[in-house]
């Protein structure tokens, strides 16, 4: 080898030295989705749990047939939300009655914060083909019918056993 070719090989070999310690990996985007997963999953395990209630005990709130003059037939039975549906004589719905914990979905209780009207002394507010009111900022308690009036869901959330929705 000639001291041309020496040098040409040591200058390449510096400049591809020079170029690839220069050049910074970015990560790619699984190796970012990858970190991202991990302090999400790092943020669940620190954050203290999300306690509801459970539904056998918001059951107890739910109008009886006798009070109601209606047929109850409960529908979902999971920790934090219990419905029933509510039927005439005949077997057509009159209405969806539901009871959730808001433990579990905090943001729920924000659309209670314009709230004017009132049952019970809780705030009540109408949205669409529901009346919803909240009970001791924790409950959220809604009369959900397609032919009921706003009037009428709010006489329907005064017959709900307030007394025995668990306290906080």
């Amino acid at each position: 080898m000639t001291m041309d070719h020496s040098l040409r090989a040591l200058a390449l070999a510096s400049l591809f030295a020079l170029t690839t310690a220069a050049c910074k990996r970015e990560p790619d985007r699984w190796e970012a989705a990858k970190e991202q997963a991990k302090v999400v999953q790092a943020a669940k395990e620190d954050a203290p749990p999300v306690i509801v209630t459970e539904t056998n005990a918001l059951n107890k709130a739910f109008p009886t047939d006798a009070a109601s003059g209606a047929k109850r037939v409960f529908r979902t039975d999971k920790p934090g939300f219990a419905d029933a549906v509510y039927n005439n004589a005949d077997g057509k719905e009159i209405c969806v009655l539901t009871i959730s914990d808001t433990n579990s979905d905090p943001a729920v209780k924000t659309k209670f914060a314009s709230a004017t009207d009132k049952v019970g002394g809780f705030p009540v507010k109408a949205l669409g083909n529901s009346t919803a009111m909240l009970v001791r900022d924790r409950f959220q308690v809604k009369v959900s019918s397609t032919s009921l009036s706003p009037a009428e869901r709010q006489t329907w959330l005064s017959k709900v056993d307030i007394s025995a929705i668990p306290a906080n």
